[in-house]
């Protein structure tokens, strides 16, 4: 059976964690290991961990001061076991006791490098947010509760990029899309109940819309700069033309925005490091 190691960083979680403990202590699969790891909590985190460890022989706690949540998500992968991992807030938990019976149960992901499926929109019952494409991608992120990524993957790309704050887990999700030999696989359940309060909250959706080419750019070759200048000229001359009616009736026929992902899409596909 593949061993799955799930990553929760934590910091103050008292309020959560023991919600998130029980759904990932309640699987069905049971060939996976639960990490934590602690920023020095200052309130009851460790001790409702410690009462469940006794509980979960598999519950793992570790308590070290880190350098971001990043950080704490690279400490986790060099202390993960499994051959797959996935990345559990602390305010987070599996949508039901299935979920890892319904990916590993069988040897259907053996044929996979990278999994991912939906989660839902805290309170609301939406679920977020269906099979994506490359221009999909580049507008929105694929929420990490939702993917389950082979460890020999995320050590390829040396774990997530910590001078990001939020983020790091996108430029991975790029890369893997970027690279067709990586196997990339979408399967329609719900992962994980996704809360809106922490760091990975939808809150952020307008930063990472500001800072996607600024985090590109870090991972493209050098020669493309002007390249990527010219396409952002383009779309400031596109905006300008927005307001025109021959411009109103092309938007009910093709959706210009998505083109420009695509051409952004496949032009740093060619270039990424």
């Amino acid at each position: 059976m593949t061993k799955v190691t799930i990553i929760t960083p934590s910091y103050n979680v008292e309020k959560h964690i023991e919600q998130c403990i029980l759904s990932v202590g309640s699987q069905k699969y049971k060939n996976f290991e639960h990490l934590i790891l602690d920023n020095k909590s200052s309130d009851g985190t460790r001790s409702i961990v410690e009462k469940y460890q006794k509980k979960y022989s598999n519950l793992k706690f570790y308590s070290k001061k880190d350098r971001g949540i990043y950080n704490a998500m690279n400490q986790g992968i060099k202390y993960a076991k499994g051959e797959w991992l996935y990345f559990l807030g602390a305010d987070d938990s599996f949508f039901d006791n299935s979920v890892l019976q319904k990916l590993f149960g069988n040897r259907e992901h053996e044929r996979f490098d990278f999994i991912y499926g939906d989660v839902e929109w805290g309170e609301t019952g939406k679920m977020y947010d269906g099979r994506f494409t490359e221009a999909k991608l580049f507008d929105k992120n694929i929420c990490h509760q939702a993917i389950f990524i082979r460890k020999s993957l995320l050590l390829k790309f040396d774990g997530f990029d910590e001078s990001f704050k939020i983020l790091a887990d996108w430029i991975i999700n790029f890369r893997c899309f970027a690279d067709d030999d990586i196997r990339k696989k979408y399967v329609s359940i719900p992962i994980a109940k996704y809360s809106l309060n922490g760091l990975s909250s939808t809150a952020n959706d307008q930063k990472f819309l500001e800072n996607r080419k600024a985090i590109l750019q870090k991972y493209l070759s050098p020669e493309l700069n002007a390249l990527l200048q010219k396409i952002s000229e383009l779309e400031s001359r596109l905006e300008t033309m927005r307001t025109s009616a021959a411009f109103r009736l092309g938007s009910y026929i093709l959706n210009p925005s998505k083109i420009f992902n695509l051409v952004y899409f496949y032009t740093y596909k060619k270039h990424i490091k």
